[in-house]
């Protein structure tokens, strides 16, 4: 009964120092304004594990992660296939202009086609 109690207590005192991302994660939610009289809501969250944007189009919640091997000061990249958004001036993401929504409509068939991207958004700037 006591191992229990100790064990117990151990795995307590173990939970307690594990870090909680969500708790140090900085959320940043942009309402959008696009070309073609669309709207859109994008949350940010940076800090997790992965960052990520979430955001509801194409009648479906998406979670894209942020891809660093193509993004850099400028431009972010965040891709959920067939899914990629393009944010310029992402390191003040408050303000930032979301480029682009693109959705992967088919695969290349072979080597020398390439895939064709539907635009979803564009020209998206942040406002109420």
């Amino acid at each position: 009964m006591k191992t229990t109690k100790l064990s117990n207590k151990i795995i307590m005192l173990f939970l307690l120092f594990l870090p909680a991302p969500s708790l140090f994660a900085k959320v940043t939610t942009v309402k959008y304004h696009c070309d073609d009289d669309k709207t859109l809501t994008v949350s940010y969250f940076f800090g997790e594990t992965t960052d990520n944007a979430t955001s509801t189009f194409d009648g479906w919640p998406h979670k894209m992660y942020l891809d660093e091997s193509i993004s850099d000061q400028m431009i972010y990249v965040y891709k959920e296939e067939p899914y990629i958004l393009h944010v310029e001036n992402a390191f003040n993401i408050k303000n930032a202009k979301l480029i682009s929504i693109t959705k992967q409509t088919n695969e290349p068939e072979n080597g020398d086609e390439k895939p064709y991207y539907e635009l979803l958004y564009k020209n998206c700037i942040p406002g109420n």
